[in-house]
């Protein structure tokens, strides 16, 4: 379903709740506004632009997000699982208590972001900048693609406690499976 410019006003601001499951908002300019508690599910938000918004406690499970902006967007409690993020840009948002389960955030831009309680169990963090300290915030990265001294999957925080304090983190190899156990090379820069 897509929307003319008059159709996204006039739904953005009606009363909650917001039901956008399945809706194509690609290239959309939404910044600033109010998406709280929305259902996102399975929409497609590739390449738009919702910063400094408010996400807090929306639905975007499986939502398709390659290369947006949503810089200092509000993301406290929303449902990210298995969304696909690759590129996103996360600068300064609010990912607390945020559930990222299995969200593929490749190369996504999570500097400054705030990570507390966030859930990245399986999350792809391949190529993802961020620091040791962030991760360590985080509720859950067991079995994410993640970086760690050893280059080898993190089973909990340790991997990222490894990591001296203040580094930058990039993963740069695709993962891959042998033995059951997923493996990713590693590279840190200070």
């Amino acid at each position: 379903m897509e929307f003319t410019r008059k159709e996204l006003y006039l739904l953005l601001n009606s009363p909650l709740p917001r039901w956008l499951v399945g809706a194509d908002l690609s290239g959309a300019d939404p910044h600033r506004v109010d998406f709280g508690g929305a259902m996102l599910t399975r929409a497609n938000l590739e390449r738009a632009i919702v910063t400094r918004a408010s996400l807090r406690g929306a639905d975007l499970t499986d939502a398709r997000m390659k290369g947006s902006d949503l810089t200092g967007t509000d993301l406290e409690g929303a449902n990210l699982s298995n969304a696909r993020m690759i590129d996103a840009k996360l600068a300064g948002a609010d990912l607390r208590k945020t559930d990222l389960r299995g969200a593929d955030l490749r190369r996504a831009d999570l500097r400054g972001a705030t990570l507390t309680q966030a859930s990245f169990h399986r999350a792809n963090l391949e190529a993802a900048t961020l620091t040791a300290d962030q991760l360590a915030e985080a509720l859950s990265t067991a079995g994410a693609v993640l970086p760690g001294s050893n280059s080898t999957p993190a089973s909990s925080l340790s991997a990222a406690a490894e990591l001296q304090r203040g580094q930058r983190v990039v993963c740069i190899s695709t993962p891959f499976v042998t033995a059951g156990r997923a493996l990713a090379s590693v590279m840190v820069r200070p």
